[in-house]
């Protein structure tokens, strides 16, 4: 069964959230347990976009030496690596797709990607 997957990325953050606030996050090394999302994602309203929640790293264009967290940390190796492995691709990776297809989850209502059977 061919899927397309249509849209971009337009970092609402809705996905770096906690589950238990609707999210997907899972446990990684960029987020504490206990916490309600990634230590990367803020919810302070950045000034230069004007846009409330953002991904702290993404507004440093990925450039990782410039990247620190919500609580004043530096980005380490590990969640460098993660970060580099599931979030700008997210959810262009095939087991995001098939997990989508299968109903294992469904995307928030803020995402701008859409899955598409094509017959």
């Amino acid at each position: 069964m061919p899927y397309l997957v249509t849209g971009t990325c337009n970092h609402c953050g809705v996905c770096c959230l906690a589950e238990s606030l609707g999210g997907f996050m899972l446990e990684n090394p960029c987020i504490e347990l206990g916490q309600d999302r990634c230590k990367f994602f803020t919810d302070d309203i950045d000034p230069e976009i004007g846009k409330y929640g953002h991904c702290l790293v993404m507004q440093a264009n990925r450039v990782y030496p410039k990247v620190r967290d919500r609580f004043g940390e530096k980005m380490n190796a590990e969640q460098i690596a993660w970060f580099e492995h599931n979030c700008p691709i997210w959810p262009a990776r095939v087991k995001d797709i098939q997990a989508l297809i299968d109903g294992l989850f469904d995307l928030p209502p803020e995402c701008n990607f859409e899955i598409v059977y094509v017959p």
